[in-house]
């Protein structure tokens, strides 16, 4: 039966590699195009696979790191995607993949949830489980707009700015991207050893005293391995094509004030740079915000929504710091797009999904204030508490320690992430 199915996406992938050939987008060419030559694929646990071979699992490419000589559930721990341009830059691309190796509908079958089919010359996924046979019923599927050279393009030469807490910079305070800025390379600028600088969308790091300023001169920089580094923000830069990404992450911190554990918040952090006149808002494109879960774990309230008429705002509760910090962020540039991303589930020192915090709520309470913020303010959320895959059964194979994810879960959520941002913007 394996080989039938892969004789099957062999034959299937032909005509999407003629179709490539045609491609003006040599980022999309170059993902796929390996992918396709070892796609064995939905992932079936009852096959085997060899090291090498890609296939199909929630949505998403990725990769055999090790040979399954014995049929097994799926274990991520076995499956990570370099690809040479990044697992996750395959996973934003798989709808127009679909468009080759998605079957026509077939009354007769029977589908799971995650299945995808041709129906009337479109791409769907299957949203409910379908144990019996039937005609097309659109009530079970979920129309799939596939992914366009235009629409892939759309974030190229962009810039976005995440806030968050120590989930957005890496987990640790010694990541290269851990509340700390790295701009572009400079001719006009001195720099000393040490110094960083990002130069074509790579980073770099100094090795010689430029005292003079001059050209960029690559003898004098030495590349760091961003991909070595945690953290959502090179990855998303990788996936979705920006011109760069601005990491604001600082461990620990809350949205709202009133944290015991920090001075600091999210909200003074915005406030702070607003203040110091140091950031040219009109050059951001994307403001991407993920906090929540330091509210929860230091029990800071939640407040009250309010109405889109309020003017003044309880920083120390969660929605006032929220609604504050998207309106002051809004007054800098009434034209940034903004897209909010809810909390993982986690669970660290006994304090998981189930635990309510000394003010009564649990992290649920949390992740659906960020919804009726997103509603009030029509920007798009992204729900990562219900949609990301982690979850308490499974936090040792995507964090470090049930909070932090470790680099297979900032590779896993960052694609979820980046389709929902796809999808959604």
């Amino acid at each position: 039966m394996a080989k039938i199915k892969r004789q099957f996406y062999s034959t299937a992938k032909t005509g999407l590699l003629e179709k490539l050939e045609s491609s003006a987008n040599t980022t999309f060419v170059s993902a796929i195009n390996q992918l396709l030559q070892n796609f064995a694929g939905p992932y079936d646990n009852t096959t085997t696979y060899v090291a090498g071979e890609y296939v199909r699992y929630n949505g998403l490419f990725y990769r055999c790191l090790v040979d399954i000589s014995t049929p097994e559930e799926w274990n991520p721990l076995h499956w990570g995607g370099s690809t040479g341009n990044g697992a996750s830059r395959v996973s934003i691309e798989f709808r127009r993949l679909h468009h080759a190796i998605a079957s026509d509908y077939d009354a007769k079958s029977k589908y799971k949830v995650g299945d995808y089919v041709m129906y009337n010359a479109s791409v769907y996924r299957c949203s409910t489980n379908i144990t019996t046979p039937e005609p097309f019923d659109v009530n079970h599927w979920t129309h799939v707009t596939i992914l366009s050279d235009n629409k892939a393009s759309y974030w190229s030469g962009k810039v976005f700015t995440m806030f968050g807490d120590s989930i957005v910079n890496g987990g640790h305070d010694d990541s290269p991207y851990s509340a700390q800025v790295v701009d572009d390379y400079s001719a006009s600028s001195t720099y000393a050893v040490k110094d960083r600088a990002m130069y074509e969308s790579k980073l770099y790091e100094c090795n010689v005293a430029i005292t003079t300023p001059e050209p960029w001169n690559a003898a004098h920089w030495t590349e760091i391995n961003i991909k070595e580094y945690r953290g959502y923000v090179r990855r998303l830069v990788e996936i979705l094509g920006f011109r760069r990404g601005i990491n604001r992450g600082y461990s620990g911190y809350s949205m709202a004030n009133g944290n015991p554990a920090h001075e600091e918040s999210v909200n003074s952090a915005i406030h702070s740079l607003i203040d110091s006149g140091t950031v040219v808002w009109t050059n951001h494109d994307l403001i991407i915000i993920a906090a929540g879960i330091n509210d929860f774990r230091r029990s800071l309230p939640l407040g009250t929504l309010g109405s889109i008429d309020d003017t003044q705002f309880d920083t120390y509760t969660f929605y006032g710091a929220y609604r504050d910090s998207i309106e002051a962020l809004i007054a800098q540039n009434p034209l940034l797009k903004f897209c909010l991303w809810t909390p993982l589930q986690g669970k660290s020192d006994g304090k998981g999904v189930e635990w309510v915090n000394d003010v009564g709520c649990k992290l649920i309470d949390y992740v659906n204030a960020i919804k009726d913020i997103g509603q009030m303010y029509g920007i798009p959320v992204v729900d990562l508490y219900s949609i990301s895959g982690v979850n308490e059964k499974n936090l040792t194979a995507f964090t470090e320690d049930g909070i932090h994810l470790n680099g297979v879960g900032y590779d896993h959520v960052t694609a979820v992430a980046a389709s929902q941002i796809d999808y959604k913007m």
